[in-house]
């Protein structure tokens, strides 16, 4: 019976330490995702544009223990639904109201965001109801869950595979790494599922498709993060824009964030912004339910975040589905009604990407397929 029993508090302390360690985990992707989008906003992205800057992401590995019947095992975030943080606030936040309490420890979410979440109840303080005019003693536990969507991703298309790095085709709607927004279901998450250590080097914007490199080492990371800093990776994408663009274009225009805009991660052209180029040529046209549309070719010499977006609205030639910089109106894919990935996707898709093998010091090209719906 003795026996029985400390099996069942060591089963006991096991789970707790399992929970504690993946509340830590969860926090600690989140805070890092909280000072790295930081770093974007001063730096605006080290290789932005519809790529972002370097990211770690570390494989955390899933051994697990058997426990009497049940296996504890590392936390798995591609099925997870409901996404938990969890604060013990400091005596130094006493006589704070909540909402600007929970927009100091999660700086990604707007105070409207904060206060609606709390308004729909997904907040609570020592497991009762909360309000955002709520002021804090100090000592009480804060706990925010929200219900999300982390389907997991059933395959990821290998394009480039060796001892130091990994390319994919990565499919739009899937996000690189976690975030606060989206905890589970990313690209780090499917490599973590199985048990493969990588680094992320660049990053495609979730409604991007094409070429992502990722590192199989942290000395393999830093050497491609130093590649696309000094720009020695050449970047080509395909795009399908609204309009009938018959001449290649150089757009020379600064970016930046835009001032006082209600969404925070739109960029905009701004006098005295960062220096911002992309070369566009157009390659085959088509008329959709009376519109015209064409698809280019476009290779951003600079990197900053939503780059081409940005630059191919501000010359009258959004992107097709870009609800952000484009027309936004749930019927923008109207007119490619009919093909396999009929939908309200951005029609951005990163084709082809060349760089200097990290090891091997060769010249490396790898092209990733167009997808159905940007055939002519």
């Amino acid at each position: 019976m003795v026996k029985a029993d400390q099996e069942t508090d060591r089963c006991a302390e096991a789970a707790e330490d399992e929970r504690r360690a993946e509340r830590s985990h969860r926090d600690k992707v989140q805070d890092v995702a909280k000072v790295r989008d930081d770093v974007e906003l001063r730096a605006a992205a080290l290789d932005g544009g519809d790529e972002g800057d370097a990211r770690d992401g570390e494989d955390v590995g899933g051994d697990e223990e058997r426990c009497g019947d049940t296996v504890h095992r590392a936390a798995s975030y591609t099925n997870r639904r409901v996404a938990t943080r969890e604060f013990d606030v400091e005596v130094n936040y006493r006589g704070w109201r909540l909402d600007l309490y929970l927009k100091q420890k999660i700086g990604r979410l707007s105070r409207t965001r904060i206060e609606r979440l709390i308004g729909l109840g997904v907040v609570t303080r020592d497991g009762g109801r909360a309000r955002a005019s709520d002021r804090l003693a100090g000592g009480e536990r804060i706990v925010m869950s929200r219900n999300i969507d982390t389907a997991p991703i059933a395959a990821l298309p290998i394009l480039y595979r060796d001892d130091a790095i990994v390319v994919i085709d990565k499919p739009a709607g899937v996000v690189v790494h976690p975030s606060a927004r989206y905890p589970g279901g990313t690209i780090v998450d499917w490599f973590r599922e199985q048990r493969e250590k990588v680094y992320v080097v660049h990053r495609l914007d979730r409604e991007t498709s094409g070429v992502l490199l990722l590192a199989r080492s942290r000395d393999v990371a830093r050497a491609m993060i130093a590649a696309f800093a000094a720009r020695e990776v050449d970047k080509e994408y395909r795009a399908w824009v609204w309009g009938d663009l018959r001449e290649a274009r150089q757009i020379d225009v600064p970016l930046g964030f835009e001032p006082g805009g209600a969404i925070r991660i739109r960029m905009a052209v701004a006098p005295g912004g960062l220096a911002s180029l992309t070369d566009v040529w157009p390659i085959a046209w088509a008329e959709r339910d009376g519109r015209a549309s064409t698809l280019v070719r476009a290779r951003p010499k600079t990197g900053r975040q939503h780059q081409i977006r940005v630059h191919l609205a501000s010359i009258g030639h959004p992107v097709v589905g870009d609800t952000l910089y484009g027309v936004a109106t749930p019927r923008l894919r109207e007119a490619w009604e009919g093909t396999e990935e009929a939908g309200n996707r951005l029609l951005l898709h990163a084709h082809r990407l060349a760089f200097r093998h990290p090891v091997k010091a060769q010249s490396i090209e790898i092209t990733a397929p167009l997808p159905t719906s940007f055939r002519v």
